[in-house]
C-alpha cells in the first residue's frame, strides 16, 4: 500500500510504509567517532527521520542507539544508511543491527 503522508516544500513523497511520529532522544555516530545525541521526528519498520546537527552525504553509515518506550523499555542498536538531508532534517534507513549489542 502506497500513502502520501508527508508534504514538504510543496513536493509530496510517496512512502510504503506508514510512519509514527517518535520524537525522541536518539545517540548517534558516524564510524570511528564518539556519540553524539539528538531528536527524532518519526519512525517507520525501515527507517527513521532525525534532526542532525551537522551536514552528511547521502549514503553515509551511521550508528544509532534509541529506547523504544513500552511496558518494558528496549534499547535498540542498529546501523543506517543516510538517505536524504534538507536543513539538518535528516532520513535514514536502517540497514543492520549491531550485534556487539
Amino acid at each position: 500500500m502506497e500513502i502520501n503522508v508527508f508534504k514538504a516544500k510543496g513536493i509530496y513523497n510517496k512512502r510504503t510504509h506508514d510512519r509514527l511520529d517518535f520524537i525522541k532522544k536518539v545517540h548517534y555516530k558516524l564510524l570511528k567517532q564518539p556519540f553524539q545525541s539528538v531528536f527524532s521526528q518519526n519512525i517507520s519498520a525501515m527507517g527513521m527521520c532525525l534532526l542532525l546537527n551537522k551536514e552528511v552525504i547521502p549514503g553515509t553509515i551511521l550508528e544509532l542507539n534509541f529506547d523504544i518506550p513500552g511496558r518494558e523499555s528496549k534499547t535498540i542498536s542498529t546501523y543506517s544508511k543516510v538517505v536524504w538531508q534538507r536543513d539538518y532534517l535528516t532520513g535514514v534507513e536502517f540497514i543492520g543491527q549491531n550485534k556487539n549489542h
